[in-house]
């Protein structure tokens, strides 16, 4: 989604999904592409690699400048050394690339926990669920998988804060919406089962964990992990499981 300077939704801005997609991988790529490796990603089998590349390109210009003279330079697309590159001297923001700076700001040991916290937040904010969910080229599913895991460790960080700050409505809050985004991800059925416990509502575990193995199996063809199994086990005993160790290992 495109907003203009203002934030707004940038209404008058038309592009084939072919150069949307274009955009945004120059725009998460910033060492750019050459004209061939434009062709090998964008360019369907039979079309003439050259000519296909070039016309992308210049539908993109076009698209972003529609009043931009046939041979005039685009203040966006450039092309420099063989490459080309979005212009990143401009005033531009790029949500996924915020995602990402906050995500590494969250792993920074040399700043305070409140500003842990603060980045944390604002990156989940951010992220809405799989980047470019229809789209299986290669690199898309090599970006979606890069987002997916820096969300998911994201979520695994803010799940032992809330916990360890014995607030269990906000980690119940939080593993709902990671499991909207990410349905596989376990950790956070754990966080959820033990907000629950926590809030004595051990009827409520049971629940979601029947229907969360109703869900993987028949959607996925996968069971629930013996590590969520042993932990509604602890639950339903009425022991309060410990929330040690329930993020993995950096990602």
């Amino acid at each position: 989604e495109f907003h203009d300077e203002n934030g707004k939704p940038n209404e008058t801005l038309t592009m084939s999904k072919k150069a949307q997609q274009l955009l945004i991988h120059l725009l998460l790529h910033r060492r750019g592409l050459t004209r061939d490796e434009l062709a090998g990603l964008f360019s369907h089998q039979g079309d003439s690699r050259s000519s296909a590349s070039l016309m992308l390109i210049s539908r993109l210009r076009q698209a972003l400048e529609p009043e931009l003279a046939k041979h005039e330079s685009s203040r966006f697309i450039l092309l420099r050394d063989g490459r080309y590159t979005f212009n990143f001297g401009l005033n531009y923001r790029l949500d996924a690339e915020e995602f990402v700076y906050l995500s590494q700001q969250a792993r920074d040991p040399h700043i305070q926990a409140e500003e842990h916290l603060a980045a944390l937040k604002k990156a989940l904010e951010i992220y809405r669920g799989p980047f470019m969910p229809h789209n299986d080229d290669a690199w898309c599913l090599i970006e979606r998988e890069r987002f997916r895991r820096l969300a998911q460790g994201n979520y695994e960080r803010v799940f032992d804060v809330f916990l360890e700050r014995q607030e269990p409505r906000e980690v119940l809050r939080l593993a709902e919406q990671a499991l909207k985004h990410d349905f596989l991800h376990e950790n956070a059925h754990r966080a959820k089962l033990i907000a629950l416990a926590r809030l004595g509502k051990r009827e409520d575990a049971l629940r979601h964990f029947k229907k969360a193995e109703q869900v993987m199996q028949k959607k996925f063809g996968l069971n629930p992990g013996d590590g969520l199994k042993q932990l509604l086990q602890q639950v339903m005993r009425g022991q309060m499981p410990d929330h040690k160790n329930l993020r993995e290992a950096d990602r």
